[in-house]
C-alpha cells in the first residue's frame, strides 16, 4: 500500500517538473520572439494593423478615363440661354486621366482661352451638318462617376463669315470666292452618291467658312 502511494507521489512530482520545464521554455521562447519582432500577437488574433489599412487604401482602384468612358458634352449658349447636350467620342487628351487631372486639364484649357492675345473662333462645322461657329469661353468638368464623364462648354454663337460658296454646274462642283465672285476651284463630283439634302444645298449654293472646311468637303464627295 505504501509503495503505491510512493509511486503516485513520484508520478505527480515528475508531471509537475515537466510542466515547470515546459512553462519555462515557453516563456523564454515567447519573449525572445517578441523582442526580435518575429511574433505578431495581433496577427494571431486576426487583428488588422494600421499598415494593413493604409495598404488597402493605396491599393484602391482609381477611376480614370478610358475607351469605355461615356463622354457627354453639355453646351450652353451664353447670350440666348440655349442648352443642348450630346454624347461624343472621348477626347484623346483625356485618356488615362483621373477626376482631378481632368478638372485641371479643363481649367488650364480655359485659362489659355482667356489669356490668349490672338483669340480665334473655334469652328465646329466638321462635327455637324450645320455651319456652326462658336466662340468658346470655357469648358468645365461637371462630374465623373460610374465611368460617365460630363463636361460643360459655355460659348457664344458667332454668325459665320463665309469665304467660299459651291454650286453644281453639270457634273462638276464649281467653288467661288464670296468676296469677289471669282472661281476658286473646279471638282468632279459623284453626284448620284450624294444625299438628297446635300444635292439641294449645293444647287442652292453651299457655303464654307474657311479652306479647311472646304477641303474636307471636296475630299469627301468629289472624285
Amino acid at each position: 500500500m505504501v509503495k503505491k502511494y510512493r509511486l503516485l507521489l513520484l508520478t505527480l512530482c515528475i508531471m509537475a517538473y515537466c510542466y515547470f520545464v515546459y512553462y519555462l521554455v515557453y516563456s523564454i521562447t515567447y519573449n525572445d520572439l517578441k523582442e526580435n519582432k518575429l511574433y505578431d500577437e495581433s496577427a494571431l488574433k486576426g487583428g488588422v494593423t494600421l499598415g494593413d489599412e493604409l495598404s488597402k487604401e493605396e491599393a484602391a482602384e482609381v477611376l480614370v478615363v478610358n475607351a469605355g468612358t461615356i463622354y457627354i458634352l453639355e453646351k450652353y449658349e451664353i447670350r440666348t440661354g440655349e442648352y443642348t447636350n450630346e454624347i461624343l467620342p472621348v477626347p484623346i487628351e483625356l485618356m488615362g486621366l483621373d477626376e482631378d487631372k481632368v478638372y485641371n486639364y479643363y481649367l488650364n484649357y480655359s485659362n489659355k482661352l482667356n489669356n490668349s492675345k490672338n483669340k480665334e473662333y473655334s469652328y465646329l462645322a466638321e462635327l455637324s451638318e450645320q455651319n456652326i461657329v462658336t466662340n468658346i469661353k470655357n469648358i468645365e468638368l461637371v462630374s465623373f462617376d460610374n465611368n460617365i464623364l460630363v463636361a460643360r462648354m459655355n460659348y457664344e454663337y458667332i454668325e459665320p463669315e463665309y469665304k467660299y460658296v459651291a454650286f453644281r454646274e453639270k457634273e462638276k462642283i464649281v467653288v467661288y470666292k464670296t468676296e469677289d465672285n471669282t472661281i476658286y476651284a473646279n471638282a468632279d463630283v459623284r453626284w448620284d452618291e450624294l444625299p438628297y439634302g446635300l444635292k439641294v444645298e449645293i444647287e442652292n449654293g453651299k457655303y464654307f467658312v474657311n479652306e479647311t472646311q472646304l477641303y474636307y468637303f471636296l475630299e469627301s464627295y468629289t472624285s
